[in-house]
């Protein structure tokens, strides 16, 4: 993994939590400590539930296009054309995150900023 491919995830982690949707890691417990799939959602990746890889991805994916966003607006625009470009709701539940944000910032607020002010700002 490059270097910018780390700072993207970092900053995706760091936005998840800052709009109030969880956070996750994807180490896996050992295979001893694995339980089988507990509920509708979760994953092989223990407490990874499918909705948050969902949500990750789909910032990653905005993070990583060619006109990089860098303020919530641009988020919010970029994750809207990937929910359109894709035919799925798989950046539904994030786009609904930064449309409601937007209603507490400006759109002009930098990312890295409002990463760094964490959860519910």
């Amino acid at each position: 993994m490059n270097p910018n491919d780390v700072r993207d995830v970092e900053l995706a982690d760091a936005l998840l939590t800052a709009l109030g949707l969880n956070s996750i890691t994807m180490e896996p417990k050992p295979l001893a400590e694995q339980s089988p799939v507990a509920s509708l959602g979760e994953t092989s990746v223990y407490g990874v539930s499918h909705y948050s890889t969902k949500n990750r991805d789909a910032l990653l994916h905005a993070l990583q296009h060619r006109d990089r966003p860098e303020t919530l607006g641009e988020l919010r625009d970029a994750l809207y054309v990937l929910a359109k470009k894709s035919g799925s709701n798989d950046a539904s539940a994030v786009l609904a995150a930064v449309r409601s944000t937007l209603e507490r910032q400006p759109e002009g607020a930098k990312l890295e900023e409002f990463a760094r002010s964490g959860p519910g700002s």
